[in-house]
């Protein structure tokens, strides 16, 4: 292999390199006023419940609750989502991830999306946690 080709199979190499990098996804904060109370884990997984996710991961001591993925109401679509809720810096950190059906290729069996951050569905569930875990406001006010 002479020096030229060599060359166009290292820079070949980093391009490569470059489209597989992926930056790192933030999860949605959910902003709390003030500090969590001693109950957040419960209010937090009483959301969960009356928005019928599957809880498949419980860990209080840890502070996570993620979901199964679970179907979505989407007109003439197969869509589902996955919760995760979970400490994250100083506070707690939401992903709704969503995947699709797919149709495959030359009539081929169906498949899943590769999943990827719903922000409107994070920033609605974190809205909803957020004011779950705030103090209520003084009568008065």
């Amino acid at each position: 292999m002479g020096a030229r080709s060599g060359r166009t199979a290292a820079i070949a190499l980093l391009l490569l390199a470059a489209a597989c990098a992926v930056a790192p996804y933030d999860p949605y904060p959910v902003e709390i006023k003030g500090a969590l109370p001693a109950d957040a884990f419960e209010r937090c997984r009483a959301v969960f419940t009356a928005r019928r996710l599957s809880l498949v991961e419980v860990d209080e001591a840890a502070f996570r609750l993620q979901t199964g993925w679970d179907a979505l109401p989407v007109a003439d679509a197969a869509v589902q989502q996955r919760v995760s809720l979970f400490r994250h810096g100083d506070g707690l950190g939401l992903v709704v991830e969503v995947r699709h059906l797919q149709e495959g290729w030359l009539g081929g069996l169906p498949y899943w999306s590769a999943p990827g951050a719903d922000q409107q569905l994070e920033r609605e569930l974190g809205q909803v946690l957020a004011a779950a875990l705030s103090p209520p406001p003084l009568e008065g006010h």
